[in-house]
């Protein structure tokens, strides 16, 4: 378990040896151009780093496949939603 992590923090977690991180991140991400009222509470399963800076997570009540599986976001976007806590599931 990680916890008190920004969002910088998980690109490195994901490295070597097919890891993933289950991300504590409010259920508003679904809609990332939202303001969360808080953060965490909801969990999505982050699956690899950009090479743009951003992030790649799957998303179990994403509204439609857009943002349910393989969603992209910017890092910044990320940290929006996220608690600063997940779980790293080593492949």
């Amino acid at each position: 378990m990680v916890t008190g992590i920004g969002a910088g923090a998980i690109p490195p977690l994901l490295g070597p040896g097919a890891a993933f991180l289950l991300a504590s991140v409010h259920p508003a991400i679904v809609q990332p151009d939202d303001v969360p009222p808080r953060k965490g509470g909801h969990l999505v399963l982050v699956t690899r780093a950009c090479a743009t800076g951003g992030i790649v997570f799957h998303n179990p009540s994403g509204y439609e496949d857009a943002s349910r599986e393989n969603v992209r976001l910017p890092l910044a976007t990320f940290d929006r939603f996220f608690a600063g806590r997940g779980i790293v599931v080593k492949g």
